[in-house]
């Protein structure tokens, strides 16, 4: 890269969309190997099923709310709320899926190879048949605070 890229919500250059409502867009780098930068956005009442990744993914909450639960199963009564400027760090291997109650976009960085936008990421032991859209229930999402 000779010189600076940025982009807004409005000007992710979108190179997939799925027929679900997800969305996802390479910023930076190549999946075929090296630190690369994503954006990914979930519409409305989507869940990604239970997945894992090979390699540890940092993700940064744009927009909306990403709800994220750990284990092998779905369950969203178990996922946490992550709102607008949240960071996470989700370690390599860590069977974990994430949904949002509300239209969310995500930011994410990771180091390839990493197979398949993350809506597609298939490392999964196996996607439930309610991969997708599901109900969702319960937890809402943090209202954002002032930074210090």
């Amino acid at each position: 890269m000779t010189s600076a890229a940025a982009w807004t919500p409005q000007t992710i250059p979108w190179q997939e969309i799925s027929p679900d409502g997800t969305k996802y867009a390479l910023l930076e780098g190549s999946r075929e190997g090296g630190l690369f930068t994503y954006a990914f956005f979930l519409p409305s009442g989507f869940w990604d099923g239970a997945h894992w990744h090979s390699t540890d993914a940092r993700i940064i909450v744009a927009s909306g709310c990403l709800y994220l639960g750990h284990g092998e199963h779905l369950n969203t009564t178990q996922a946490k709320a992550y709102g607008a400027g949240s960071v996470l760090i989700v370690p390599a291997e860590l069977r974990h899926y994430d949904g949002a109650k509300e239209a969310t976009l995500i930011i994410g960085m990771a180091t390839a190879p990493l197979p398949n936008p993350p809506a597609a990421v298939l490392h999964s032991l196996s996607l439930p048949e309610s991969y997708g859209r599901v109900a969702m229930s319960g937890r809402s999402c943090p209202k954002p605070q002032p930074a210090p």
